[in-house]
């Protein structure tokens, strides 16, 4: 199935899109706290990513990786930043992140970020959070394996299962610039919680 329609993206795309920021509004508004939420702190390891590029790269010979090997770190912290002191029963959370993943085009890069989210619902399969998250991506811009930084801004949902400490985040990139190879781009992360 295409999910684009020539450059633009189907409008079931643009409702998604759509769906995630109107659950964050929502989350925002009923402010409530999370029955099986985390800790205080709590340090957590990203795992790598799978994504959907929703078009191919019109680069000839060349082909999006949608699998990305990766390790990261990560200090998830109750409250919004700065916040002293903030109460395990606050429904914000903060993220501070920092890794190493293989992009889109198959070359190591790094990334380093902040996340803020806030709890929306207790669900059968975890706590589901959305927010933002803010990034500095060093990672490759063409295939011959040339790099720079990119910065973003993106909206985020994630997924915690208590017991486990698995988590799975879920990010959408939309399609930036005026460049052939800049699709959008569907991020699925996994991550999971550290023992002290």
């Amino acid at each position: 199935m295409r999910l684009t329609r020539g450059n633009a993206p189907r409008p079931w795309l643009s409702g998604c899109f759509a769906a995630m920021l109107t659950a964050m509004g929502v989350a925002c508004a009923q402010d409530k706290p999370p029955e099986s939420g985390s800790s205080t702190n709590e340090w957590r390891l990203q795992l790598g990513t799978l994504t959907h590029h929703f078009k191919e790269t019109q680069a000839a010979g060349h082909k999006w990786q949608d699998v990305h090997p990766g390790l990261g770190l990560e200090l998830k912290l109750a409250g919004l930043p700065l916040q002293a002191a903030a109460s395990a029963a606050s429904p914000w959370r903060t993220r501070y992140g920092a890794g190493v993943v293989k992009d889109s085009r198959d070359f190591w890069g790094g990334y380093a970020g902040l996340g803020i989210t806030h709890h929306i619902a207790d669900t059968p399969l975890g706590s589901l959070e959305g927010g933002l998250a803010a990034a500095a991506v060093y990672r490759s811009n063409s295939w011959s394996g040339d790099r720079d930084w990119s910065f973003g801004v993106l909206p985020m949902l994630t997924l915690v299962e208590p017991r486990s400490g698995i988590g799975l985040d879920l990010i959408l990139k939309p399609r930036v610039g005026s460049g052939q190879d800049k699709p959008a781009t569907l991020i699925l992360q996994f991550s999971v919680r550290v023992k002290p």
